[in-house]
């Protein structure tokens, strides 16, 4: 009961909470992976349990199928996803690495949750616990091999870069800012911290606009300021202010508002 109500704790709180990041589940996992382990002793003891070895192997084989067929048809799931909701997703963090690394981590849950599953037709049920076992490490592995540069390079490397690329041009008189939008934490929390607080030397710090309203009453100071932006908001400013792109690196871009 313990380990339910810590895993569940966990889980209700941070999907309710407006500031998430994948680590504030950490917690949920070591819960999770006891409640797992617990499961899988208990299934090998059971006197019928091929039985609930099968009903697990064959609902995991499923669900890593829907997985794969999900990965591989992601362009025509994208175009129905914004038909069905009339917005546009941006696909310009879909980058090939991230696909490859989808699709890795799908073909290795399907290859193992079908090993298990075909163990377990075969009466060999500690086996097929065991397939699916060396399938999660194998995912893990390659969720550390391949995910964490993959994700540092598509998410986090862009913002870096033109964010010193702003940087290196920002001035007394021309103030450097980023529009985060809604992310929670700010769009500063992803920054190396030769950026913030201070920027260099004498400069002042980035400041941060993570509101329309706020980006708005930025707009209409009047004033030149050097905005990091998501690249559909710096489309926006070019198109209905005349602001400049100066460059652009992954899903952001450095524009210049007069």
């Amino acid at each position: 009961m313990l380990l339910k109500v810590w895993l569940w704790v966990v889980f209700v709180l941070f999907t309710l909470s407006g500031s998430k990041l994948i680590s504030y589940i950490l917690p949920m996992f070591a819960a999770a992976a006891l409640l797992t382990g617990d499961w899988c002793a208990r299934a090998a003891a059971a006197a019928d349990r091929r039985s609930a070895v099968l009903w697990a192997t064959g609902l995991a084989t499923v669900a890593a199928a829907l997985v794969c067929a999900a990965v591989s048809l992601h362009d025509p799931l994208i175009r129905q996803i914004e038909q069905s909701s009339g917005r546009p997703i941006p696909r310009d963090q879909v980058t090939p690495g991230i696909i490859a690394f989808a699709e890795a981590l799908a073909a290795v849950a399907a290859v193992s949750a079908l090993s298990a599953f075909g163990l377990a037709v075969a009466r060999r049920s500690n086996a097929a616990l065991g397939a699916l076992a060396g399938g999660m490490a194998l995912f893990l592995g390659l969720a550390v091999v391949m995910g964490l540069p993959a994700i540092d390079q598509t998410f986090v490397a862009p913002l870096h870069e033109i964010t010193r690329e702003g940087a290196a041009m920002e001035r007394a008189d021309l103030p450097l800012a980023i529009y985060s939008e809604s992310r929670r934490p700010s769009g500063i929390f992803y920054l190396p911290d030769n950026l913030v607080p201070k920027m260099s030397g004498e400069a002042p710090p980035v400041s941060e606009v993570n509101r329309p309203q706020e980006l708005a009453k930025l707009v209409k100071s009047g004033k030149p300021v050097l905005l990091v932006a998501p690249i559909h908001t710096a489309e926006t400013l070019i198109q209905s202010l005349g602001a400049r792109k100066l460059s652009q690196n992954g899903g952001w871009a450095l524009v210049r508002i007069r």
